[in-house]
C-alpha cells in the first residue's frame, strides 16, 4: 500500500465531511438549536475555502515539484471540484416527507429582515422555519391538535417563537392568525396561506 502524501488524505477526509453536511442539511438543521446551526453553516463556509486553497495547492505542487507527478497526487484537483459539484448541483435528496411526514399544510411570513414558513404534517407533526439576518436559521418542532378552525400547538421542548402562545386560528384560503402568550390574537406576524412569495 502507498503511503499518501498527507495533502491527499486531508483532502479526501474533508471533502467527504464537506459532502455528507451539504447532503444531511435538512436533517441536523433541525435538531441542533440556532446557534449550532449558525455554527455548522460558517464551518461550511470554512471547509469550502480550505478546499479550494488545498486544490490551489495541489496545482501549485504538481507544476513544480516532479516527485509529486503520481497517479494519486491527482486525487484533490479531480476529487475537490466533483464534491462541490456533487455537493451544488446534483446532491442526493434526503426524502424529509418519509422522515417527518407528508406536508399536508403550507403557510409563510415575510417580515422585512426575517422569513418564516410553517408546515403541517401527516400524523399531526408540525415545523416552523424562522430564518433571519446573520445567518439565523432556527426550528421550531412539535405536535398539534385541530378542532374546527384552532389549531393547538404542542412544542417540543417548550421551544417557541418569541411571543407566540400555542395556539393559532386557521382561515383556509388566507392564512393563520396566533395568539400570544397572553391569549390575545396578534396581527403580527400574519402566516399567508401557499408557499413564499419573495414579497419583502
Amino acid at each position: 500500500m502507498r503511503d499518501y502524501p498527507l495533502r491527499i488524505t486531508v483532502s479526501l477526509i474533508l471533502a467527504a465531511f464537506f459532502y455528507l453536511m451539504v447532503v444531511l442539511y435538512p436533517v441536523w438543521s433541525r435538531i441542533l438549536p440556532g446557534v449550532g446551526n449558525t455554527g455548522m453553516l460558517l464551518l461550511g463556509f470554512g471547509l469550502v475555502l480550505t478546499l479550494v486553497g488545498l486544490l490551489l495547492f495541489s496545482f501549485i505542487i504538481l507544476f513544480f515539484n516532479k516527485n509529486y507527478k503520481k497517479v494519486e497526487s491527482y486525487l484533490p484537483i479531480l476529487l475537490i471540484p466533483l464534491t462541490f459539484y456533487i455537493s451544488f448541483f446534483a446532491p442526493l435528496k434526503v426524502d424529509l416527507d418519509k422522515l417527518y411526514g407528508e406536508v399536508t399544510y403550507q403557510a409563510c411570513y415575510e417580515g422585512t429582515m426575517n422569513q418564516a414558513t410553517l408546515k403541517l404534517r401527516g400524523k399531526n407533526k408540525f415545523e416552523i422555519r424562522w430564518t433571519g439576518a446573520f445567518f439565523s436559521d432556527d426550528f421550531f418542532n412539535g405536535t398539534y391538535k385541530q378542532n374546527n378552525d384552532t389549531l393547538y400547538f404542542d412544542f417540543e421542548n417548550g421551544e417557541r417563537p418569541r411571543d407566540f402562545g400555542d395556539k393559532a386560528i386557521l382561515n383556509v384560503g388566507e392564512g393563520i392568525t396566533w395568539y400570544n402568550n397572553e391569549n390575545e390574537l396578534i396581527d403580527r406576524p400574519f402566516f399567508y396561506e401557499g408557499k413564499c412569495k419573495g414579497l419583502n
